[in-house]
């Protein structure tokens, strides 16, 4: 596939020269914010707030700082800033692997997305897709907690490969109102609002944005040569993003609200369907109500209450032309989840959470329809179904630089079959600073709803499909060399048991779930993050894994060998101007078709300007900064087996505070 690009345009040039020629000392502040990097607190870890360093896993801290400086626009960006995380884009949805593991045509289910503690994935696909279709906009985000490895032994199904909590910023920190516009290449623009007050003895936060990308002419060699004008999508790579978040909080209540719908052209031709067709389409929309209480009892004794309704829609329109016409894809989950959880740390050297969760289905509902000649309802499918678990797990202090986390959950799967997940760690503090850890669990994914029950002319549904399971062995290290200096480590082992994976079934020429049976990835990994009393900052990570079927030495498809990251900012001028420049290089990966994608290097820059007590703020990013040729792997609904990226792209944005 190549791209017909756009000249810079003049608006970008200046602004980033002026921000840069503008050099001068740093503000006292910066120094205090960046080093404050190094002590970022977590809760996904644990379910209860602690540092991350004492975090019995190797937890990734990314924070809305870190998202201005380097220009970050998707969730799937912000992961992408982590160590052992990669992406692949196929034109329509963005997908996160983790140490090794996303096969093409996975969704990315075996993550579990969580914002503010609240769980975001649907009941459908049982993902939250991190691309634009993710229900929040990430100028909300406080940070996130990406933590990898198992996490089912305190979350339950999904949380194979990870954990992403989002922390939303408060009410507080956004008190006033502010409005933003942004351009970017090939005619994006976006716009943006919040409005955060206080009302009564409470705080009030509303925020939305609307956003188009009207997409550049796309060619894809597979339907003919760049001479050829039916080889060219012309306008097919449309897409468009709106969403709304309102959140009200006073004392020990929490209320939130979110609603969002993303609709995205699909120009590669998949599933078979006519190439070219602006007819060929998806919608994704999500509505969340999430109301938590939480007190603190006494000074040894927390409770929490949550409960929280959701909503996901999935529109798509296929278009196969005659005789069949258009398939209607129509997809409705709602669901119903309710949360209790208890802390408790009165038995001396023990913190004990006890919690309790359930997720009652109200509808999990998909309809396939055709509307031509020959067409007619392809699939009605109509379910419902429940699932709960109850979890404990214990942080057992055995001496005063000795640690132990016992934990274990026990699930009631949506089959009515139950499955336990238990969880070990040791955390040793060898030295001040210095934090040794060992971590043992087990993780699970019970088969969604699409995987299990969907089929149509093109899908074939297997109800026989068995979850998957994970064990994972990892030993960690964090250390504070330095008062501005942190490295960290890991050493991991994954065996992954009955992967579910989507294949093309010969016999009946349809795209199939089935167990693929057994994968076992390793690897280490290694970053360092230097933060200077001057301001400025670097964080580098090296990544080495091998992720191959049993029975095989090959590397599986869509498994980068190596990933090597550099994100380095730096204050450059007097009115509170700041460079970020990231660095992303993605080692070898497979194709479906046996086929070997050459290593790709992209370079990023980005620069804020925002003078202190000024009303507005200035930020200025350019992607792909050299135009580097690169491609992902193609998925088994596509034609082509590799896809071409998005080259040189550029995005300007404009605040203003009120």
């Amino acid at each position: 596939m190549t791209r017909r690009f756009r000249p810079w345009p003049a608006a970008v040039a200046p602004a980033l020269v002026a921000a840069w020629c503008a050099a001068g000392a740093a503000e006292n502040g910066d120094a205090a914010d960046l080093e404050a990097l190094l002590n970022q607190p977590v809760y996904a870890a644990s379910r209860f707030a602690q540092d991350a360093a004492d975090a019995p896993a190797a937890v990734t801290v990314l924070t809305a700082g870190d998202i201005r400086a380097f220009g970050w626009r998707t969730l799937a960006e912000v992961l992408n800033g982590a160590r052992g995380v990669f992406l692949r884009y196929d034109r329509f949805y963005q997908y996160v692997g983790v140490r090794g593991l996303a096969r093409p045509g996975d969704f990315s289910s075996r993550l579990l997305m969580l914002i503010d503690g609240m769980r975001v994935n649907d009941n459908i696909y049982d993902q939250a897709g991190a691309g634009r279709e993710f229900p929040l906009d990430i100028g909300l985000i406080e940070r996130v907690e990406f933590i990898p490895g198992p996490g089912s032994a305190l979350y339950g199904s999904n949380a194979v490969l990870g954990v992403v909590n989002i922390v939303t910023r408060s009410g507080a920190a956004m008190l006033g109102q502010a409005v933003e516009a942004e351009l970017g290449s090939a005619g994006s623009r976006r716009i943006g609002f919040s409005s955060g007050s206080e009302w009564g003895e409470g705080r009030v936060l509303v925020a939305g944005r609307s956003e188009l990308r009207p997409g550049e002419s796309l060619h894809f060699p597979e339907f003919g040569d760049a001479s050829a004008p039916a080889a060219w999508s012309n306008g097919g790579d449309r897409e468009t993003d709106r969403k709304l978040f309102a959140r009200w909080t006073q004392g020990e209540l929490t209320a939130t609200g979110l609603l969002s719908q993303r609709r995205k052209l699909i120009p590669t031709g998949a599933f078979g369907t006519v190439f070219g067709s602006r007819d060929t389409s998806g919608t994704d929309r999500y509505a969340f109500a999430d109301l938590q209480w939480q007190r603190d009892l006494d000074a040894q004794r927390q409770l929490v209450l949550r409960g929280s309704v959701g909503q996901y829609e999935f529109d798509g329109r296929f278009d196969y032309g005659p005789p069949d016409g258009r398939q209607h894809l129509d997809q409705t989950g709602r669901w119903i989840d309710l949360e209790t959880r208890w802390l408790w740390s009165g038995w001396t050297g023990h913190r004990l959470v006890l919690g309790l969760e359930l997720r009652q289905n109200l509808a999990q509902r998909q309809r396939s329809s055709f509307d031509g000649e020959d067409g007619g309802v392809a699939a009605d499918i109509q379910g419902r179904s429940r699932r709960f678990g109850v979890f404990v797990n214990d942080e057992w202090t055995l001496a005063p630089s000795l640690r132990a986390v016992l934990g274990a959950r026990v699930d009631r799967q949506l089959d009515g079959g139950h499955v336990a997940t238990p969880r070990l760690a040791l955390v040793w503090t060898a030295a001040p600073g210095l934090q040794l850890k060992a971590l043992d669990g087990r993780a699970f994914r019970e088969p969604n709803a699409y995987e299990s029950q969907y089929e149509d002319l093109f899908v074939r549904a297997n109800p026989q499909l068995r979850r998957e399971s994970l064990r994972a062995r990892e030993l960690a290290v964090e250390w504070r060399a330095l008062a501005q200096l942190r490295l960290a480590g890991s050493l991991y082992r994954y065996e992954v048991s009955d992967l579910i994976e989507q294949q093309f079934d010969e016999l009946t020429e349809r795209l199939v779930y089935n167990n693929a049976g057994t994968v076992h990835s390793g690897g280490a990994e290694l970053e360092g993050d230097y933060v200077d009393s001057s301001g400025w900052r670097v964080r580098a990570s090296w990544t080495r894994q091998r992720t191959r079927e049993a029975g095989s030495e090959q590397q599986i498809g869509n498994s980068p060998a190596t990933l090597l990251k550099l994100h380095t900012t730096l204050p450059v001028a007097r009115h509170a101007a700041r460079v970020g420049v990231e660095a992303q290089r993605v080692g070898t990966r497979r194709t479906l078709a046996g086929d070997t994608l050459a290593p790709h290097l992209l370079v990023g820059l980005t620069v804020q300007v925002d003078p202190p007590g000024s009303a507005w703020w200035l930020s200025g990013s350019i992607y792909n900064l050299f135009d580097r040729a690169y491609a992902d792997p193609g998925g088994p609904e596509l034609v082509q087996d590799q896809l071409a990226q998005d080259g040189r792209q550029w995005r300007l944005q404009l605040g203003l505070r009120f």
